[in-house]
């Protein structure tokens, strides 16, 4: 099924990882669901994107350290408007860690100001004000 789904350029990514999931094809899985979930979020099915991304996480170590960066930042951004503040925060934490390891200046800071809104929404405006300060050089 994946092999047709990709031969004929299937466009619906989520059911081609869905299939790659339950056949067990982890490399399909962390090559489409990344781009799967930033669709499914930027059309507004937060559900999807918390799956999908929860799906790319659980193989995150095929990822690229880029790839896995940028599957953190979506996915602490979905936990947010889940209203999962706290998981939120541990995300995109991570995000930021890696952002800096790969001296990724600009997605760091987007990431710094996403997760300075998480940690206002879980009670800690000290460090989200700190956060959102450090955004900017």
């Amino acid at each position: 099924m994946i092999e047709a789904l990709t031969r004929r350029g299937e466009d619906d990514l989520p059911r081609l990882v869905h299939h790659a999931l339950q056949c067990g094809d982890l490399e399909t899985v962390a090559r489409f669901a990344p781009a799967a979930a930033a669709r499914s979020a930027r059309l507004g099915a937060n559900r999807q994107a918390l799956a999908l991304f929860r799906a790319a996480l659980e193989h995150e170590h095929l990822l690229s350290r880029a790839q896995l960066a940028d599957v953190l930042d979506g996915y602490a951004w979905e936990l947010y408007n889940a209203h999962r503040f706290t998981s939120a925060v541990q995300q995109a934490e991570r995000a930021v860690r890696l952002y800096a390891k790969l001296e990724d200046r600009a997605g760091e800071a987007c990431a710094r100001v996403r997760l300075s809104r998480h940690l206002f929404m879980a009670s800690d405006p000290v460090a989200a004000q700190e956060c959102a300060q450090a955004a900017v050089p």
